[in-house]
């Protein structure tokens, strides 16, 4: 009986992923990979999605202040650079019920510097009201993030979109 039931629990989460995942869009123009930073004059965000299956179908959209920066889908991350200075980073997240919030994480961007961090679910528990334990964006230190970036695929390569 308990094999009948994970079997169709596996089942239906491969099937919700294959018909609800949200895929990765990057909006902005992807840094070179090879190297650690493309102008030193600027500073490097990563915001990684190491999660496949948690929260799957929930959609979840990067903005560099009022910039979008793109769609973020699970096993995956989204980079770019900016310029030096204060700003917020949100993670709008949305489900297919119509539930939105937005995640701020404040950043101070310095030139030549790379920051990470990861949008990811902190709690699955259904009867909770406490919103900090849905998804949320929180900053790694740097063997973190570049431990978690190895395992996330990076944004498929498009023509920057003009928003």
């Amino acid at each position: 009986m308990k094999a009948n039931v994970l079997a169709a629990v596996i089942v239906f989460c491969a099937l919700a992923c294959a018909v609800g995942c949200a895929s990765t869009r990057q909006f902005v123009p992807l840094p070179d990979q090879q190297t650690s930073i493309q102008n030193a004059d600027q500073g490097r965000i990563y915001v990684l999605r190491p999660e496949r299956l948690l929260g799957a179908a929930a959609r979840m959209q990067v903005r560099d202040g009022d910039r979008p920066i793109g769609d973020l889908g699970t096993h995956s991350y989204l980079c770019w650079e900016r310029a030096p200075g204060k700003t917020t980073v949100f993670l709008d997240f949305h489900t297919m019920d119509d539930f939105s919030i937005a995640m701020p994480e404040e950043l101070d961007v310095q030139r030549g510097q790379v920051y990470y961090l990861r949008a990811g679910l902190l709690s699955m528990n259904p009867v909770s009201t406490d919103t900090n334990l849905l998804d949320r964006l929180w900053r790694l230190d740097d063997a973190e993030g570049k431990l978690m970036l190895q395992k996330c695929n990076p944004p498929p390569r498009t023509a920057p979109s003009s928003r």
